[in-house]
């Protein structure tokens, strides 16, 4: 389960360090660069802001504004607090009722209206609420029966056309249903054989192309697959040598070059490896002390995994 977030709620296209406590959602926006990269904390809502039903605060941006808001998944309704850039807002029932899925719960893009929609997956289907950008509208289902993964399930845009597909995880293949707006359309195995990590398998675009990447994390490097926009391609070690962190592992952008980074947490230090697009380069501590939250913080189309 994550306890940091990594993603941009200011709005200037770097992704920014949330934590999640019990008492606060707190902020280091990212200036851009290493040494003081992330600046000084700041508390972006006055009290505790977190979910009943995953315990933590989902961020994405569903209004279009092109800033990440907070989201949590309570037992009665999903409520959104917007960022105005600076903090986040009071709360917005986005739903009247509940609204959870047995096998995650996701936001992100799926129909290519730059808003973050509600996704849930069930034993039996994947199900969409699109954002109006004011509210999550009503139910469709998005699949013809059961699509989930054994090691992973994701939404991410790995075709390039803006909107985020449903990727999952198996042991023997990764598997793509492509969006074409309105449902996710038939199976597409985008590996020839296995592709997850020991230490996490993730979906971003660290080549700068417009399309996620799959990346895996094992004790020895990090692995990257490009995407090409019709399959994962041959492997390319990133790294020499292990990356990763002990308190989470994430891929974001966080110098607003266009590419997703490399983020460790440790006890001590948050430390970025910049894509350049074709390797991560060398570590660079973005904060030189210990930063991390008491609770949850799902980012964009992340996975949720209820049973961890």
């Amino acid at each position: 389960m994550l306890l940091n977030g990594f993603t941009d709620v200011t709005g200037d296209g770097r992704a920014d360090a949330v934590v999640v406590n019990a008492d606060t959602v707190t902020v280091r926006v990212s200036s851009g660069g290493p040494g003081s990269g992330f600046l000084p904390n700041a508390d972006w809502t006055h009290g505790p802001y977190y979910g009943g039903v995953d315990s933590g605060v989902h961020f994405a941006d569903v209004n279009g504004d092109h800033r990440a808001d907070a989201i949590v998944v309570n037992a009665d309704t999903v409520t959104v607090r917007p960022s105005d850039g600076v903090q986040f807002l009071g709360n917005q029932d986005w739903t009247h009722g509940a609204y959870y899925g047995t096998r995650g719960t996701f936001f992100a893009d799926v129909n290519g209206d730059g808003r973050a929609d509600a996704i849930v997956v069930n034993a039996d289907t994947v199900t969409v609420r699109p954002s109006d950008g004011t509210q999550f509208l009503g139910n469709q289902d998005w699949t013809h029966g059961a699509y989930y993964g054994s090691q992973e399930t994701v939404f991410a845009d790995v075709t390039g056309d803006g909107r985020a597909d449903a990727i999952v995880v198996n042991d023997n293949t990764v598997t793509v249903r492509p969006s074409d707006g309105t449902q996710f359309t038939a199976n597409q195995d985008w590996t020839h054989g296995a592709f997850f990590g020991t230490r996490g398998t993730y979906f971003a675009d660290v080549t700068g192309d417009g399309r996620a990447d799959a990346i895996v994390v094992n004790d020895n490097t990090v692995t990257v697959r490009p995407s090409d926009g019709t399959q994962f391609t041959a492997n390319q070690d990133w790294t020499h040598g292990a990356f990763y962190g002990a308190i989470g592992t994430y891929f974001e952008d966080v110098n607003g070059d266009g590419r997703a980074d490399a983020i460790a947490v440790n006890a001590d230090a948050v430390t970025v490896r910049p894509s350049n697009g074709g390797q991560f380069l060398g570590n660079e501590d973005w904060i030189p002390r210990d930063y991390w939250g008491s609770l949850n913080a799902f980012v964009g189309g992340e996975r949720w995994d209820p049973y961890s």
